[in-house]
């Protein structure tokens, strides 16, 4: 018994159109699969960051505990201790800016006149 060669035509050209969708198809899929592993890394950097947060907040924790002082008081101790002032601080950056502000206006110069004769 002899097939239709219409039933023939449409099975080859379903044929056709299946293996020309294919490389779409698998562009697709690896697409989708390097998303998804991208998607793996981001989430993997995320808890890390997460977790380095949570050690860092309890190394804080257990260190305020073992000193408790506030910014004022640790600077005071630093005073006491170096003899560090932030007015002497404030002085010699004064000193050194009025020192380098001498230094350029002694070095500014004055163009000279260059006058053309007959005029």
């Amino acid at each position: 018994m002899p097939v239709n060669p219409e039933i023939v035509e449409a099975l080859a050209i379903a044929n056709m159109k299946t293996v020309a969708e294919q490389p779409a198809l698998l562009a697709n899929i690896g697409l989708s699969n390097q998303i998804f592993n991208q998607n793996l890394q981001q989430q993997g950097a995320m808890a890390e960051m997460q977790a380095m947060g949570i050690a860092r907040l309890s190394a804080v924790k257990s260190l305020s505990e073992y000193n408790p002082m506030d910014p004022s008081q640790a600077r005071s101790e630093q005073h006491a201790l170096t003899g560090d002032s932030v007015s002497m601080q404030m002085q010699s950056l004064l000193a050194a800016l009025n020192s380098g502000g001498q230094g350029v206006k002694s070095l500014a110069v004055t163009p000279r006149e260059t006058g053309v004769a007959g005029s």
